[in-house]
């Protein structure tokens, strides 16, 4: 066996159904397949890629992390979505085939898109959230960002760092994993042990 399949294992069969999304894992808990949507991860555990059919979506990242971009593949056209942090929670938006749409979004507390506005200082998007990131009371052109997060990959799923959100209120994917478990020391015959 060499190293490679050691470090990486093989994705789970197992499908399940959270009553919206069709869901399958690898055996890091990180979601493979969503609603046909095959997703690729880098080193880091980070979605880096998403193919919907042979189109495929690729998401670029910032040093610090944060998602900066997603864009289609050379072959398929210009990026969908550049994303600049702004001070204060804001960030830009270039949005639609070559940026078409620039508009600023407008974060509330907890970093969800509230209000986003264009150059012209008029709404492109108002509405706020329930208690588990379901949009209600919507205004403008769609622009779902809960918690600074959004739905990239399908609709009703937030896209987290380590796997995905569903405006039912629940992660529909297992726990991420913490470190491999350990086993308590065991004390060395060849040292003294204190009595108690």
């Amino acid at each position: 066996m060499n190293d490679r399949s050691r470090a990486r294992p093989a994705p789970s069969l197992a499908a399940t159904l959270d009553g919206l999304h069709t869901h399958s894992w690898d055996g890091y808990g990180r979601p493979v397949t969503i609603d046909f949507v095959n997703l690729t991860y880098d080193a880091f555990g980070r979605m880096v890629e998403q193919n919907r059919g042979g189109a495929y979506t690729q998401l670029l990242y910032s040093p610090t992390g944060l998602l900066m971009e997603t864009g289609l593949t050379p072959n398929n056209g210009p990026y969908q979505q550049a994303r600049v942090p702004l001070p204060r929670g804001a960030m830009a938006i270039w949005a639609g085939p070559g940026g078409a749409t620039f508009f600023y979004r407008h974060g509330d507390w907890l970093g969800s898109s509230r209000f986003a506005s264009t150059l012209s200082r008029t709404m492109y998007y108002d509405g706020p959230y329930a208690p588990f990131g379901e949009p209600y009371a919507q205004a403008g052109t769609r622009d779902l960002s809960f918690t600074g997060m959004n739905q990239d990959t399908a609709g009703g799923l937030y896209d987290f760092p380590a796997r995905e959100y569903s405006i039912q209120g629940r992660w529909p994917s297992p726990d991420p994993p913490d470190s491999p478990p350990s086993t308590p020391p065991t004390p060395n015959p060849g040292t003294a042990m204190p009595m108690f």
